[in-house]
């Protein structure tokens, strides 16, 4: 069961799309209730004075990851294995 609020009819197309498709095996039977997104506040956006730890950080998605971070305004700690960077 899906309970749809009034004026969230445009948000419930993915969810409805993600239970009808082949990925989905959502069998629990609890409802799920899609309501309409809440607009975030500008200043809300970035991550000014969050201190955020990356794993896995030294290449791949952890760099990019920290990158994305950084350029927010996060203050950024990056953890890895030693000698996992890969040196070129």
């Amino acid at each position: 069961m899906v309970y749809v609020d009034a004026g969230a009819e445009d948000a419930a197309q993915t969810t409805l799309a993600f239970l009808l498709s082949p990925r989905s095996a959502y069998v629990t039977g609890q409802p799920i209730r899609v309501s309409a997104p809440v607009a975030a506040a500008p200043e809300a956006l970035g991550h000014v004075g969050r201190r955020v730890l990356v794993t896995g950080a030294s290449q791949g998605i952890g760099e990019a990851i920290i990158r994305l971070f950084a350029a927010e305004g996060a203050q950024v700690t990056a953890l890895d294995l030693p000698g996992a960077q890969v040196r070129l």
